[in-house]
């Protein structure tokens, strides 16, 4: 079974982005990505990325937790970014070896 978490407008949020450690999920959060804990009574964390227009996908996250990978897309445009799992934490774009910026 794939866990939910409802949001602040009382929607119910799919939580099958992959887990971070033994007891916690990564959740999408209207597209900026929140951990939760899956011990009773545990809360949704903050978000991981800030507030943005775009919609944003995992691709993969580190077999550690720390990190992961996510497509994000815009319009026709679409790029990848790695960013830490915590909380507040600032993507940063994968930059192609060929010069690619997305398509």
């Amino acid at each position: 079974m794939t866990p939910a978490l409802l949001d602040h407008k009382g929607r119910s949020v799919p939580c099958g982005d992959g887990w971070i450690d033994d007891d916690t999920v990564l959740c999408d959060a209207e597209d900026r990505f929140g951990a939760l804990g899956l011990a009773p009574g545990a809360k949704p964390g903050a978000p991981v990325v800030p507030e943005n227009d775009h919609r944003n996908e995992v691709m993969v996250i580190s077999s550690d937790g720390q990190r992961f990978v996510f497509l994000w897309g815009k319009g026709t445009t679409r790029e990848h970014y790695v960013c830490d799992t915590a909380p507040g934490s600032t993507p940063k774009k994968v930059e192609r070896r060929d010069g690619h910026r997305g398509t």
